[in-house]
């Protein structure tokens, strides 16, 4: 079994479609795909690139289950090879498939990985992406004084699931209880 792709990294795109891998990740892709490539194309259910290798790819398509739906989810796949240096050349037609822009967010997904548009991520991605996208870019914000960050450090720690007791129901039922005449309050 291969080991899994885990974590995640902001990186920039550059104007001929390479991002670099960061060091842990160029080692897992090197170590899961000896022969240098990987496949990149549209993720079917999220607003992403997925990038697999041979056998995880030839994996997803035998669970596909027939041609036309093989054919929906993974016609848009195209060879992405990557080198020792770190490069990894995204293929044109998956980055207008993935809507990158100059920067995308790497996520380890297990036998695959995610790139996400870092704006899209943090704005149409499910809770735990919506989170790595928004740490991400606080993290690689350089701190200048003249610097007036979108998401500044001073702000509350993000949580992709609301803090017990502090979801938008209780909210909405304190709110409710403090209202004068409220029947909550009168009891």
């Amino acid at each position: 079994m291969n080991k899994p792709y885990v974590g995640a990294r902001l990186c920039q795109v550059d104007p001929d479609g390479s991002i670099e891998l960061p060091p842990f990740l160029l080692q897992l892709a090197s170590e899961r795909s000896p022969n240098w490539l990987l496949f990149a194309g549209p993720d079917p259910d999220a607003p992403c690139l997925c990038l697999f290798d041979e056998r995880a790819l030839a994996e997803r398509l035998e669970q596909a289950g027939g041609a036309r739906r093989a054919q929906r989810n993974f016609g848009f796949f195209e060879p992405a090879p990557f080198f020792s240096s770190g490069r990894l050349q995204l293929p044109a037609i998956a980055r207008a498939g993935g809507w990158l822009g100059a920067d995308a967010l790497l996520i380890g997904a297990g036998d695959r990985l995610e790139v996400w548009d870092p704006d899209i991520a943090a704005t149409r991605g499910c809770g735990t992406v919506a989170a790595l996208a928004q740490l991400h870019r606080r993290l690689s914000l350089p701190q200048e004084d003249d610097n007036d960050p979108l998401l500044p450090l001073s702000d509350a720690v993000i949580r992709p699931f609301p803090a017990p007791g502090r979801g938008p129901l209780r909210a909405a039922r304190r709110r409710a209880a403090q209202h004068v005449g409220s029947p909550a309050r009168a009891a």
